[in-house]
């Protein structure tokens, strides 16, 4: 039966590979969303959706873990402090290297906020200027206003 050092073990270095599948789809997302490729960025999300549950389900069974062995509560920087050596420096590497791509994660998807803002912005500039038109020279045309009663009248 495996320890639940073991467990926790293989648990992280699954969150890891999940994480990593996340950060090149989020690259991906980005190439995508730079070149406005709408049927990319589509399929990007059909494969985010699967690989964030399954994340979910993994750091789910991490605290199961932790929980089942009197250390629910416990950060994993603590919790390195708290285990046998040779486990000790495996998780610690685990630790540094999930911060790493979470850290990536977090740059890239700023930038894919960013990129999306823009665009979004950008869409509305030309819907709103589609509306107001422009003349055959590339001036903005001037709205047609009639005038009112009272200055016919005049």
């Amino acid at each position: 039966m495996e320890t639940w050092e073991q467990q926790l073990t293989e648990i992280l270095e699954k969150e890891e590979t999940l994480l990593q599948a996340i950060l090149d789809e989020a690259r991906l997302k980005t190439v995508a969303l730079k070149s406005a490729d709408i049927k990319s960025l589509g399929d990007i999300v059909n494969i985010e959706q699967p690989l964030a549950m399954r994340l979910e389900a993994a750091e789910r069974k991490r605290r199961d873990i932790m929980d089942d062995a009197g250390l629910g509560g416990l950060s994993l920087s603590e919790l390195t402090c708290r285990v046998n050596g040779d486990y000790s420096d495996k998780l610690e590497k685990r630790l540094k290297s999930m911060s790493q791509i979470l850290l990536g994660l977090k740059r890239i998807n700023a930038l894919n906020i960013e990129l999306t803002r823009s665009r979004l912005e950008f869409y509305d500039y030309l819907r709103g200027a589609g509306r107001q038109g422009y003349e055959n020279d590339g001036r903005v045309r001037q709205p047609h206003r009639s005038r009112a009663v009272i200055d016919r009248k005049a």
